[in-house]
């Protein structure tokens, strides 16, 4: 009988579970939190393109369709700038989306979850010993950094702040929106006029002095409130290439080991949000060593467009900065739509 384990279980873990229920008999997934409110999720949480993930738009925590993105600047005043359109872009509760999600597998006679279990890398082992499979899909530095010999800790990263609140966000609801001023960008989710999700990030050499006084700062020229310091949660995220290709396809102990989402270094574009990849790769990881097909090349192709883009884009934003690019794309705007950055 085969049997894959999942290491992590938020969106990209959950989308190897509901793909590798369908090719093996018996499926595990382990997640270091508990599948109960409150789940605290990636503060990430606008999905494109929601057709291709593998949720019913009824399940609890898809919070409803959106238009478009509204993209401001922040430097004397609040400026907008230009509309961000994509196809089919929803906006989800990602805590409760991932609690709801992860209780619908667990119907499953196949599939066990194991919330609030943190896997040591002596427990990973064993787990490996058990299965067919296993799926590493436990964030930006993954559990296999500790285990295999070619996986370490990326080279570079993104430091997060972010909070989830309430208060008076009625200037940004129904439509999310993005603020920039000239080092960072703040992404504000609004899942209601008086309740929120936002935050910001930072590539390693950008990092401020004070993450914390920049992210108030930010919310000060946004016109949201600052939520209490105990309530805000420091993370870190991906950079697109931080991870090799080949580093994401592992044979552990006579086991295929792939990464997928985060552990891959996976980000959707210049946001640097990845759920929409996340649930790519984890399907492919799972379809690949099912079907055949090498996951690997898969990786190569699906991410070469955005790497091109980030080596491009990156190094302007980073010497001009992110107020700069956004008048240039509002001007762009006026033309042509913008679908991504």
């Amino acid at each position: 009988m085969a049997h894959v384990t999942v290491i992590g279980g938020g969106i990209a873990g959950l989308a190897a579970v509901e793909t590798a229920r369908t090719v093996a008999e018996t499926v595990s997934v382990y997640d270091a939190t508990a599948y109960e409110r409150p789940r605290r999720g990636a503060w990430g949480e606008l999905v494109r393109d929601f057709a291709a993930f593998p949720v019913d738009r009824t399940l609890d925590g898809v919070v409803r369709p959106v238009d478009h993105v509204a993209v401001y600047t922040a430097t004397d005043d609040l400026t907008h700038r230009f509309n961000l359109t994509a196809n089919d872009f929803v906006l989800i509760d990602r805590g409760r989306l991932e609690i709801a999600w992860a209780n619908r597998l667990a119907a499953d006679p196949a599939v066990t979850i194991h919330g609030n279990t943190r896997v040591s890398p002596g427990q990973f082992d064993a787990l490996v010993d058990e299965a067919d499979l296993v799926i590493d899909a436990s964030g930006p530095v993954p559990l296999t950094a500790n285990c295999c010999a070619d996986v370490t800790a990326p080279t570079d990263t993104v430091l997060t702040v972010s909070a989830t609140a309430t208060g008076d966000f009625g200037a940004y609801h129904p439509i999310p929106a993005v603020v920039a001023d000239k080092q960072t960008k703040l992404f504000i989710s609004t899942k209601a006029p008086d309740r929120a999700t936002y935050g910001v990030g930072w590539a390693a050499h950008r990092v401020p002095a004070d993450p914390i006084g920049r992210f108030n700062e930010l919310c000060v020229s946004a016109g949201v409130p600052q939520p209490p310091r105990s309530t805000l949660k420091l993370g870190r995220e991906p950079v697109i290439g931080s991870r090799p290709v080949a580093a994401c396809c592992q044979t552990h102990r006579d086991t295929p080991v792939r990464l997928v989402g985060d552990a891959a270094g996976l980000v959707d574009g210049l946001n640097r949000f990845g759920m929409n990849r996340a649930v790519a790769s984890a399907q492919k990881a799972v379809r690949s060593w099912a079907w055949g097909g090498s996951y690997r090349s898969w990786l190569r192709r699906h991410t070469r467009r955005i790497r091109l883009q980030s080596r491009l884009v990156r190094p302007i934003e980073d010497r001009l900065g992110a107020t700069w690019l956004f008048d240039l794309l509002g001007k762009v705007s006026e033309t042509h739509p913008v679908t991504r950055f």
